[in-house]
């Protein structure tokens, strides 16, 4: 039996049991009832963590169909940030550590920038972290139709061996520089990591 199902077989066990038939509204519950619910679930949580992992790792993917929130929110910073000052100088790199979704946009991404410049990759990126929901092949390469490239060009050079040394070398970057989240910034001898 999965650890979902026995917190839920727990918590409606003891709800049944603990409290009167008219009071399974959690809204009506006494003080006395709440905290008994509460510490039921608690002792359930620290006998059973891995399911703190299973919510993480939950939270993580829902985090990935929206794309990486973080770098949503810097996205417009940093915009901000190169009008304001035109010596600063932005480099990307893909990292996708989230989830397979991740994985796609990136090398969806690498695959655009070899075949049709760094405008493209440009263009491309900032379509790419407004993007939410599902990411699908399919979706990529409508957007990339609709940014005037050849959208299935770029998907049948999602799997080169150059978008694998690309990804291979920024991977090796982020271990060398202790990058285990995103977005991560480098700025001079400074790195702010995600």
């Amino acid at each position: 039996m999965t650890f979902t199902r026995t917190l839920a077989m727990t918590t409606a066990l003891t709800l049944a049991t603990a409290l009167p038939g008219t009071a399974l509204d959690l809204t009506s519950m006494t003080d006395d009832e709440r905290n008994g619910f509460r510490d039921e679930v608690r002792a359930c949580l620290l006998d059973n963590p891995e399911v703190l992992m299973e919510a993480i790792g939950e939270l993580e993917k829902r985090q990935a169909d929206d794309q990486c929130g973080y770098c949503r929110k810097s996205y417009d910073v940093l915009q901000e940030l190169l009008e304001k000052d035109k010596g600063v100088r932005l480099i990307l790199r893909e990292f996708p550590i989230l989830s397979e979704a991740s994985m796609l946009s990136a090398r969806f991404a690498i695959s655009a920038k070899s075949q049709f410049g760094e405008e493209a990759y440009a263009a491309l990126h900032d379509a790419l972290i407004t993007v939410r929901g599902n990411v699908t092949t399919e979706r990529l390469i409508r957007l990339g139709d609709d940014l005037g490239l050849d959208g299935q060009a770029i998907a049948d050079g999602m799997n080169t061996p150059n978008v694998d040394t690309v990804l291979a070398e920024n991977r090796a970057l982020g271990q060398r520089s202790q990058i285990t989240g995103i977005p991560a910034f480098v700025m001079q001898d400074c790195m702010a990591r995600g």
